[in-house]
């Protein structure tokens, strides 16, 4: 009994060719961003001409802004959170309109359902990251936790 999945080869690269676009598209992005914040502090520094400048410049408002800026992509820990749920319900999403296509085509309806299963995996997998990611960062006070008002 053999299976007619040749229809997975265009969808399957048609997504892998998505998310290689994605991943070089984001690492040309974050490269050229360290390479134009490195060229302007370096050009920042080479202008400050002793210590006590850079102490006094660390003492205004725009010297904090200028250390927050030296890393280069800061850490939202809610962003992330928020980025890991959207995803696990797109995929959940997803494997369910696979499920309900596998259903409804006679034939090859194998690779639908396998697909299904598959992104639901993952979509509850990053549902369930994200919730214990969002717990934790609570926890640990990286997210404050909402004042209620009573």
């Amino acid at each position: 009994m053999g299976y007619d999945l040749e229809f997975l080869i265009p969808i399957a690269a048609f997504v892998m060719t998505g998310y290689m676009t994605k991943v070089f598209v984001d690492a040309f992005r974050r490269s050229r961003q360290a390479k134009l914040a490195a060229e302007f502090h370096t050009k920042l520094l080479d202008r400050i001409g002793s210590a006590e400048e850079f102490g006094r410049l660390l003492q205004t408002e725009g010297g904090q802004r200028f250390i927050e800026s030296i890393t280069i992509e800061r850490q939202d820990p809610l962003g992330r959170v928020t980025g890991s749920l959207q995803t696990g319900i797109v995929m959940t999403a997803f494997s369910l309109g696979l499920m309900y296509l596998a259903g409804r085509v006679s034939q090859g309806n194998e690779g639908f359902s396998i697909l299904g299963v598959l992104f639901l995996t993952l979509g509850i997998g990053f549902i369930v990251s994200a919730v214990s990611a969002y717990v934790l960062a609570r926890s640990h006070g990286v997210i404050a936790t909402p004042v209620s008002s009573r």
